[in-house]
């Protein structure tokens, strides 16, 4: 089944001076390969696309790790306050090596994370009712 749902995935990540930017996008493209990157003003790699099937790598790692609770938590907390734009990090050296170590904070990543926003509407109904059984059974609503 197709998903209907209609979102924006934003992947994102700063390059810090010691860093070669593309080692950032290996980085990114470790964990998901489906996004066309840009090095944006010679200080940032992003990347953007309107399906989850481009961070369904993400989830895969996600539902083989079991750390679901651990991503739905984040995305929880780091919902907006309109409750249309959320996100997740994951830490940028593990990604390079194609781990998915999600982290709570910017800081936990000594080379800064890699940034993964979601924008959609009804945004937290979809995390609360909808996401688990993407992820865990790879059939989209």
């Amino acid at each position: 089944m197709k998903n209907t749902f209609q979102l924006q995935i934003i992947i994102e990540s700063y390059v810090n001076p010691s860093e070669s930017h593309l080692k950032v996008i290996k980085s990114i493209q470790n964990v998901s390969p489906d996004f066309s990157l840009e090095f944006e003003h010679k200080i940032r790699v992003i990347g953007y696309s309107n399906t989850i099937e481009s961070i369904m790598p993400i989830f895969e790692q996600i539902k083989s790790r079991s750390i679901f609770a651990t991503l739905k938590r984040l995305l929880l907390k780091n919902l907006n306050s309109d409750g249309n734009s959320t996100f997740f990090l994951l830490n940028k050296q593990a990604a390079f090596v194609g781990v998915v170590s999600l982290v709570d904070d910017e800081n936990e990543s000594s080379l800064g994370p890699i940034k993964i926003t979601i924008k959609a509407n009804e945004l937290e109904d979809f995390i609360e009712n909808n996401l688990e059984n993407i992820i865990y059974s790879s059939k989209f609503v």
